[in-house]
């Protein structure tokens, strides 16, 4: 019976707090009253010592309060997009033995795969919520149970298809109106919440029994081809030719003050613009490569001169790490931070964390780079949304004095949200 209500209470409560009407304060209620019906319903499948199935459900309800408490658009898309994410995976780890496998690579692949079909295939679930809710005796569902059955399942999607058709054909319309005229209060009201309502329920419906039923299987590794190390040596020498080439040029003209002058009309501003997405394009690269070659052949034959190679390829990357933040740096006094440049900021700290994690796989097999990157990134998102980045950026613009001479007051009034406009006020006064 439980199977069958709580997603009915919650489609319910999901209508009234988010039919036309904003997120605001509403998200984490709901969320909060989502994790409440879930937990009683897999109170017998939730492995307690999950201290990773936990830690997600907790972030992910922390991240839904920057609903009720910001404005900003680029931090309320990623959360709206990251809390069900997180929900999903931590109720995935709670009911799972194998509550430690998100650390490994195969588990998100494994998750999307056992998530998203089968999810499609559950929206059925319902008739089997609504079967198990009526009363059963031993012998077999008589033809008047079957008939109700039908009844209940398919007159919301009957209402549904009725209301669609009769506003795409007035002649429809009124002949509906003639045979479904009752006069019944609040009629017309209830109608346009009923594809929300039975929208919230199948979905929910669905997902809960997903998880619930799956079958709890434990990670595979692999077994991964191997690289041979003289294939990968080949591979890395010609990188760092060109990276030390590429490198000499960035510690000459970036950070030994060299003459521009042969860049004709280019600015300083400009060049370091010019550019500065490709560098950190080409330090994921690095990065990807340094993993394969760690997975596919350091992991397999230990070598002193691949791990040496890698080491030099780390460092060369860094080296555009450090010429991707002085551009940046070097941009932002001239122009300025904007929502874009702020998140690239983030990701040059985020790259950082991810070199040093590989530099260190390199040298040690056991550590898992995978596991303490997810762990970075997630934190880093979290910092930054709760840090109210409108009212830093505008902080930044107006107490900066900006090579441009002139502060963009069209952007900070229009661009950002009005999380902005208490920093605005007060440095302007």
């Amino acid at each position: 019976f439980a199977w069958a209500v709580i997603p009915l209470i919650l489609a319910l409560i999901f209508d009234q707090l988010f039919f036309n009407d904003s997120l605001g304060l509403s998200y984490p209620f709901f969320h909060l009253c989502l994790l409440v019906g879930a937990l009683f319903l897999f109170k017998d499948k939730i492995e307690g010592s999950s201290w990773s199935g936990w830690t997600a459900i907790g972030l992910a309800h922390l991240l839904s309060w920057t609903f009720a408490l910001f404005a900003s658009t680029p931090i309320l898309v990623g959360n709206f997009l990251l809390v069900p994410v997180l929900t999903v995976v931590g109720f995935w780890l709670l009911t799972s033995k194998h509550h430690e496998a998100w650390d490994q690579i195969l588990f998100v692949p494994t998750m999307i795969k056992e998530s998203i079909l089968p999810f499609f295939a559950y929206l059925i679930i319902p008739v089997k919520f609504i079967s198990k809710a009526l009363p059963s005796k031993s012998v077999k569902p008589s033809a008047v149970k079957d008939v109700l059955l039908g009844l209940v399942l398919f007159s919301p999607i009957v209402l549904v298809v009725i209301a669609l058709l009769s506003s795409a054909d007035s002649v429809f319309a009124e002949l509906t109106d003639s045979l479904l005229s009752f006069d019944l209060p609040f009629a017309e009201h209830y109608l346009e919440h009923l594809p929300l309502i039975l929208f919230a329920y199948l979905g929910l419906s669905s997902l809960i029994w997903l998880i619930y039923s799956r079958k709890d299987k434990q990670l595979q590794e692999r077994d991964h081809y191997t690289l041979k190390p003289t294939v990968a040596i080949t591979g890395l020498i010609l990188l760092n030719i060109i990276y030390l080439v590429f490198s000499s040029i960035q510690i000459t003209y970036l950070f030994g003050g060299a003459d521009l002058s042969f860049l004709n009309d280019l600015t300083y501003a400009e060049y370091t613009r010019k550019g500065f997405f490709e560098l950190v394009f080409v330090c994921f690269i690095n990065l990807g490569v340094t993993s394969a070659i760690v997975l596919h052949s350091l992991k397999k034959k230990s070598s002193p001169t691949l791990a040496g190679l890698l080491t030099v390829l780390i460092g060369f990357t860094g080296v555009l790490l450090a010429s991707s933040q002085m551009r940046l740096t070097l941009y932002l006094d001239a122009y300025g931070m904007t929502y874009l440049r702020f998140f690239v900021q983030a990701s040059l700290i985020a790259i950082l964390f991810y070199l040093i994690f590989a530099l260190v796989s390199i040298w040690n097999h056991r550590f898992k780079p995978y596991k303490w990157s997810l762990i970075i990134t997630l934190s880093l998102w979290f910092i930054i949304s709760f840090i109210n980045i409108d009212a830093r950026i505008a902080s930044y613009n107006l107490q900066t004095p900006l090579q441009s001479e002139h502060i963009d007051l069209s952007y900070l009034t229009h661009e950002l949200s009005t999380d902005a406009f208490t920093t605005i006020v007060n440095k302007l006064e």
